[in-house]
């Protein structure tokens, strides 16, 4: 079994060479035999209507970055112009349900929009969006803003996790998520 994801910078700027790996992914593995998992881990800017007719009809799994409901998202993912990228990723996310496709939402926790989190766990608890969190804090060598940011985070995990427990108690959603590989200590990373 192989697992090839596309990822890094951003994949969706390269359509050619990713239609054009697939290709040969489909050709040389699958056609012998070799069980293939192919990932796009995207942004979710470009993410239109021919994009989402290419994943389906490869069975590519789709992984979409999203941090936030508007402005949190807004804060770390902006266009070179500054615009805030949330409403198109929030279209993408909407076309592929549409679709029939069930993205992977990937979401980074940082200072800036930790704050947001939990509505952000909200909504994609209440759509029943598969989620995956990771922490990345910046706050290298200061032991006290560290100590400070992992109490607010550890607040903000525990009450999304209590929102997600009673979803499922409540039967609005199902054990799908990812709540437990978060990794916290004093590195940057």
């Amino acid at each position: 079994a192989v697992a090839i994801r596309f990822g890094g910078g951003e994949p969706t700027l390269r359509k050619n060479l990713v239609h054009i790996l697939t290709r040969e992914i489909e050709k040389r593995f699958k056609k012998n035999g070799v069980k293939v998992s192919i990932v796009l881990i995207t942004n979710g800017v470009l993410l239109g209507r021919d994009w989402i007719e290419f994943v389906k009809k490869h069975k590519i799994r789709l992984c979409i970055s999203l941090d936030g409901v508007e402005e949190w998202h807004d804060r770390t993912r902006s266009l070179r112009s500054g615009q805030g990228t949330f409403r198109k990723v929030w279209d993408g996310i909407k076309h592929c349900q549409d679709a029939g496709l069930e993205p992977t939402i990937l979401t980074t926790i940082t200072e800036e929009n930790l704050e947001g989190i939990e509505e952000l766990n909200s909504l994609l608890v209440d759509l029943n969006l598969k989620f995956r969190y990771g922490v990345y804090r910046n706050v290298d060598g200061d032991r006290r803003l560290h100590e400070k940011f992992i109490h607010k985070l550890s607040i903000v995990l525990h009450a999304c996790y209590d929102y997600y427990a009673e979803a499922i108690r409540a039967g609005r959603a199902v054990f799908k998520h990812q709540l437990a590989d978060i990794r916290i200590d004093t590195n940057r990373h």
